[in-house]
């Protein structure tokens, strides 16, 4: 396996070596994307997290956020972070989308209708 000092390292073996970890907001949320995608809700959830920690006004950290909440069957806590993305950008569609698609679902699951604000538009 190459060394540090080669450049020819590959660089994840160059960060394991040198105990360095550089985690960007968009960096953050990439990992989470990849967990979400591999149905590791649990390391998502901590990536996005990180991002928002990172930068709060990440919207697609938020609404990814939300996503991973939802398929986790935290409803309550992903309609806060739709909520949260549609109030750092309004016109955000992929946010309004997953709120809508909660609220539809949480409407359905119980064969009432919940009282969960205003649809947004």
């Amino acid at each position: 396996m190459p060394g540090v000092g080669d450049t020819r390292a590959p660089r994840g073996v160059l960060r394991e070596r040198s105990g360095l970890t550089v985690k960007t907001p968009n960096s953050a949320t990439c990992g989470g994307l990849v967990h979400f995608h591999l149905e590791r809700y649990g390391r998502a959830t901590s990536d996005f997290r990180d991002a928002i920690a990172r930068a709060p006004t990440l919207v697609k950290a938020c609404t990814c956020l939300g996503s991973t909440y939802a398929m986790a069957a935290e409803y309550d806590l992903a309609v806060e972070c739709y909520e949260e993305a549609i109030r750092i950008d309004p016109g955000y569609a992929e946010a309004q989308a997953g709120l809508e698609a909660v609220r539809a679902f949480l409407g359905s699951s119980s064969g009432e209708v919940k009282d969960l604000g205003p649809p947004s538009e």
